[in-house]
């Protein structure tokens, strides 16, 4: 398990974190994303409204934030080829999969998508483990 972004808001998809993905992919080992609590910024910048702060933060974390930035955390990695490079690797996306089954039908008519990333569509990888829960 490991949080799904640096503090500094880095995710996966750079190449830099590949020799990690790649030493999962070859012991067979799935990784879990699990989100990560965002900057007092990012929470005043993007959640905060005519509410209280604690209302903000529970938008920003479990209620929303954490589901959207997970599952758009995976469409990076899809698009930046990460599974067709490593198609072994195993990626598992907690809480009935962080929006994504239900949007994926919407994300997948999107052109810019398939565009040169050689790769099947997000729904068709075989290697992204939904965990219920």
């Amino acid at each position: 398990m490991i949080d799904n972004y640096l503090e500094n808001i880095t995710q996966y998809d750079d190449e830099k974190f590949w020799p990690v993905l790649a030493i999962a992919e070859k012991l067979d080992v799935p990784i879990y994303l699990h989100p990560f609590p965002p900057s007092p910024e990012v929470v005043k910048k993007a959640f905060m409204g005519n509410y209280s702060m604690q209302a903000a933060f529970g938008f920003s974390t479990a209620a929303w934030g954490w589901h959207e930035n997970v599952g758009l955390h995976v469409l990076k990695l899809y698009k930046a080829s990460l599974f067709v490079r490593f198609p072994g690797l195993k990626i598992v996306i907690g809480r009935m999969g962080r929006m994504m089954p239900f949007m994926l039908d919407r994300v997948e008519r999107m052109p810019f998508l398939k565009a040169g990333s050689g790769e099947v569509g997000p729904s068709e990888r075989r290697s992204l483990k939904v965990v219920l829960g």
